[in-house]
């Protein structure tokens, strides 16, 4: 399907695309979605000014999501990455459960190349994006609960 507009920005992915637009104003934006999108994450820093945008499109609503994942990055409507950190937290978990089952039965040198493909990948990945969350944040999800 193709589709171009003057008021969104388009980035296109291999296998994903995202739209963007920005706006100091509540009611543009909700303007803007109505006109363009059936799908959004609106992303406020205060947690007072995300509010809920009920409007449709032909008849469609439009759908405000809490958190969204973005190229492997999970980014949530307040931007304060505790959506990223449990994802990556239940990643590690998950990778941490393959390597302690297969570690009796490979050699050492292979248990690494596990650890740096299923639990280092998940750390550093996006990490200047996330990794700038604030220290109650991290130390949070620092045990992986």
């Amino acid at each position: 399907m193709s589709y171009s507009s003057t008021l969104l920005s388009f980035h296109l992915f291999t296998d994903d695309s995202n739209i963007f637009n920005s706006n100091k104003s509540l009611s543009t934006l909700k303007a803007t979605i109505n006109n363009e999108l059936l799908k959004c994450l609106l992303v406020a820093l205060y947690k007072q000014f995300v509010h809920e945008i009920s409007a449709t499109i032909n008849n469609k609503p439009i759908k405000q999501e809490k958190q969204l994942k973005n190229l492997g990055v999970m980014i949530d409507n307040h931007l304060n990455w505790k959506s990223h950190i449990s994802y990556i937290c239940n990643e590690i978990k998950r990778s941490i459960g393959i390597i302690s089952k297969a570690r009796h039965y490979i050699k050492l040198k292979t248990l690494t190349s596990l650890y740096y493909s299923l639990i280092y990948q998940n750390l550093i990945y996006g990490i200047v994006i996330w990794g700038y969350a604030y220290k109650s944040v991290l130390t949070l999800y620092y045990s992986c609960r």
